[in-house]
């Protein structure tokens, strides 16, 4: 049964943009933007790819002023300060044609923003937009990480919003012989700006502002290296103030709140969205045990083909074998060693390699001279189910030191010498890899498969429709069925199951709202990759273009630095031994002369404080001098939270906890808002100090059926969150989107979908 708490409403910010049109200030608008369109030489997307870096690289050598280049048209836009500044430009010496734009024509919004990220951008009067933005982020010798920034205009959904993505760029430091092996299209270079003292940004050099003492501070150009070294940014972190600062909700907070009191300055009342957003997850204890996957006693054959079974046989998979026995607490020998000869139909295989597959880049790999066996194992067996595991530590290791810095170099004899993983190392993945078998299984043997999955009855009144293919549970058996180049079968059988057409009231809604001037095949078969849940009582639809929710990074910050900021150390001391509800007096003595003997600093952070002499009295090294030997010990105190507490409340420093949820509001449980239909995903448990992957902010769109708040949120409740309360596609945690969905992306890769030659399974 699911329920609600009457007090958890939370009100979040998000990466959500909105203008209140009917107050926009025309005048000042006017005064101080001045936009020109030029009509750009034609060009064929197909023959001509290098057009946008070509056009671009001419702007950047003609005019100072920030432009968008519109490939539609195509049309060139410059933002003048007034019309006096305006310049002729002519491009192999033919005049471009010229217009200005009038910016009361809501329907140039669109283009006008991303003009003004540029102009944001600007810093010192000597910028050229190539539609791409960084903030910069962190540092090494060679390589910067940045957050690449854009500005999306919501489309049909709300002509009032604008969402700002963001995506983690690496960009490479360049040496002067290396401007001479760049091509021309591809000259784009980068320099480290200050938007505010605490704002740093890439800012686009021009060719004359590559002078040495630019070269010293760094010109950079963007990155694309492989998956191995590919960017990455935290998406929060509470371990430190530089941490957080370099965290993309940080980065994107700071980057909102100077970008909208620009654009307000401007005239433009645009704000920051917040929702107002309320639990809805499941929360009994005996509703969440119906979240596991049930545990199957089918025996999981290992097999070898790792490149040094091939090179140097050994009893490597035996070894294993025990480690991954040794990890189950409901089996003592599920895994068991078979060889590749001895396989049957349906076996559950779990086959063991020792790479990645960009080791095998012809050109930067390290293991280019050999041969990746895996697409070979799979097709010489289709019927059994299979999971691929990499226990080559050292994989790990190389991606981990490509991302703060360059990656030294590896010979494939260092890559491939490895040990057996531990059963700490290999749990998790084990684990991981039990459930995706029985998916799998379920997948492609998908009969009675009702006691196999849980929540799978709540199914039986509704289809699937995603990636091109729809799945529906009939009470006893899944069925797939591919949509494209079969959609009026699909049709058919769409409007005989619920009563719906499949055209008309399920992809031509969704086109009218979302697409602009679409071409309606493109437009269709577009639609059909998206998520759908369709019953005879509605149609809903899971949009996934709405941005992101943030933190309260504002707050965080100014506890963090407060819990970091050096004190005299008599700060610390107790102001009086007695009436303390937290410590005796015995105990707060023993901790003033613990302060007074060991301490040798006379000024010091909260956070080197307890870090230095909480648990365990260090050195200057961090290397422990007495262990256990800390204050901790004295107080009678296992962690810093009673005595952050105890400074703050009777000691008077204004210290504050950097983990409360209220910080973190969304990032436990299923959170809705009824005012817009967004929904959130977060984890189960309390948010970790850092997490890579910040929650996407969903909406579910109804096409048909309900549309009546409380009752919607009803279905929902009813329909909705039980099929994301489920731990096997999310590990441990809820999925984002109704699981049947991730059953059909399942389907689609084992069997390499394609439309046309699969027949209709229903």
């Amino acid at each position: 049964m699911t329920k609600e708490s009457t007090n958890n409403a939370r009100a979040v910010p998000t990466t959500i943009l909105t203008i209140d049109r009917g107050a926009i200030d025309w005048e000042r608008l006017r005064q101080r933007c001045h936009i020109v369109r030029y009509q750009m030489p034609f060009y064929n997307r197909k023959t001509d790819k290098n057009y946008y870096a070509r056009m671009h690289n001419w702007y950047k050598q003609e005019s100072d002023y920030p432009c968008y280049l519109h490939t539609h048209g195509p049309h060139l836009y410059v933002k003048y300060g007034n019309p006096n500044e305006v310049i002729n430009l002519s491009y192999e010496g033919r005049p471009l044609r010229a217009e200005m734009v009038n910016l009361e024509d809501e329907t140039m919004l669109p283009w006008i923003m991303k003009l003004l990220v540029a102009d944001f951008f600007q810093v010192g009067g000597r910028f050229v937009s190539n539609a791409k933005f960084f903030l910069w982020a962190t540092a090494d010798k060679d390589f910067v990480t940045g957050l690449e920034i854009e500005v999306k205009h919501n489309w049909q959904e709300n002509k009032d919003e604008f969402i700002v993505s963001d995506e983690a760029a690496r960009l490479r430091k360049l040496r002067p012989i290396d401007f001479d092996n760049i091509q021309p299209w591809r000259q784009v270079y980068y320099g480290r700006y200050y938007l505010t003292p605490d704002m740093p940004i890439f800012k686009q050099l021009k060719k004359d502002q590559i002078t040495s003492e630019q070269l010293h501070e760094g010109v950079f150009e963007l990155y694309e290296g492989s998956r191995t070294n590919r960017a990455s940014l935290t998406f929060h972190s509470t371990k430190s103030l530089r941490a957080l600062q370099q965290t993309r909700s940080y980065l994107l907070n700071q980057f909102i709140a100077q970008f909208v009191a620009y654009l307000n300055g401007l005239g433009l009342p645009f704000q920051q969205k917040r929702l107002s957003v309320q639990r809805m997850h499941t929360e009994s204890t005996t509703a969440m045990k119906e979240r596991q996957l049930p545990l199957e006693q089918k025996p999981i054959y290992i097999v070898d083909d790792r490149l040094n079974a091939r090179r140097q046989p050994d009893d490597f998979a035996t070894r294993f074998c025990a480690i991954a026995n040794e990890t189950l607490t409901d089996h003592d020998a599920l895994f068991v060693v078979k060889s590749e000869a001895d396989l049957q139909p349906g076996d559950w295989v779990l086959r063991l390699q020792d790479y990645d597959g960009d080791e095998f880049d012809p050109e930067t790999g390290i293991l280019k001279a050999w041969q990746d066996s895996k697409a070979d194992f799979y097709d010489r067996h289709p019927d059994i189910v299979k999971q691929t595991m990499n226990i080559n530590s050292n994989s790990k290791i190389r991606q981990k030191d490509a991302q703060p810095q360059k990656s030294r170099r590896w010979s494939a004899a260092e890559y491939l010498d490895y040990g057996i993983p531990t059963v700490a190392a290999i749990k998790t993945q084990i684990e991981v890899c039990r459930n995706q078998l029985l998916l799998k299984d379920v997948v492609m043997f998908p009969k009675n498969v009702l006691p196999r999955l849980p929540q799978i009855g709540r199914m039986s009144d509704m289809i699937f429709l995603y990636q091109e293919t729809l799945v529906y549970f009939d009470g006893q058996d899944l069925h797939f069925m591919p949509v494209a180049n079969n959609l009026d079968a699909a049709s058919v059988f769409v409007r005989a199951y619920t009563g719906w057409d499949l055209l008309e009231d399920v992809l031509l809604p969704s086109i009218e709202r979302y697409y602009f001037n679409p071409q309606r095949d493109k437009a269709i078969e577009d639609t059909l990759k998206r998520p759908f849940i369709i019953s005879r009582d509605f149609v809903w639809e899971i949009w996934e273009g709405n941005g992101r929710v943030l933190n309260e990074d504002a707050v965080i910050r100014k506890r963090l630095e407060a819990l970091e900021q050096p004190r005299p150390i008599k700060q610390f001391y107790p102001p009086q031994l007695d009436n303390n509800p937290l410590f005796d007096s015995q105990q707060l003595q023993a901790y003033a002369e613990f302060l007074d003997r060991e301490v040798r600093q006379s000024t010091i952070s909260f956070v080197d404080l307890k870090t230095q002499y909480g648990k365990h009295v260090k050195d200057e090294r961090d290397a422990i001098v007495v262990e256990d030997g800390g204050f901790f010990n004295l107080l009678d105190i296992h962690s810093a939270k009673k005595y952050r507490e105890y400074l703050k409340g009777w000691v008077g420093l204004p210290l504050e906890s950097v983990r409360e949820d209220h910080l973190f509001p969304v990032y436990k449980g299923i959170w809705y808002a009824p005012d817009t239909n967004h929904y959130v995903a977060g984890v189960k448990d309390p948010s970790p100090e850092e997490q890579e992957r910040g929650h996407t902010l969903r909406r579910i769109v109804v096409h048909q059926g309900e549309r009546g708040p409380e009752r919607l949120q009803a279905l929902l409740r009813q329909a909705f969150s039980p099929l994301l309360e489920v731990n096997f596609v999310r590990y441990r945690n809820y999925t984002v989107i109704p699981f049947p969905l991730n059953l059909i992306a399942i389907w689609r890769r084992i069997n390499e979908f394609n439309a046309a030659s699969f027949p209709e399974t229903v």
